[in-house]
């Protein structure tokens, strides 16, 4: 199969950062989880939302904003940020919001 894409190619050196940044989120969710009070909401779409949702796709966001400027964004909980590079990245901040909820421990961030 040829797949013919207009994004800049991925190096090393970026991987290795949105690794890192998966990683980041998935402690900040894994933090939320464990501890502390937080609230969830119910989205127009009726699905849950959690503050925690919140404060991990906003930190995903400022990450690349600071990292890849250029790249587009689509997250679940902040919609789309337009980018001129060509590269879109795709965020679910905690996917598994409802066992998150539940507090059951199946859950991860998608970046």
């Amino acid at each position: 199969m040829d797949y013919a894409f207009d994004a800049p190619p991925v190096d090393r050196e970026l991987l290795d950062f949105a690794v890192r940044l998966a990683g980041r989120a998935g402690q900040m969710s894994a933090e939320g989880f464990f501890g502390g009070e937080w609230h969830s909401r119910r989205k127009e779409d009726g699905r849950e939302v959690t503050e925690i949702d919140v404060a991990v796709e906003e930190f995903i966001r400022a990450e690349l904003g600071r990292r890849v400027p250029d790249d587009g964004i689509f997250g679940e909980e902040g919609g789309v940020t337009s980018g001129s590079s060509g590269r879109r990245w795709i965020i679910d901040p905690i996917n598994g919001t409802t066992y998150f909820t539940r507090r059951v421990p199946l859950f991860s961030a998608v970046l």
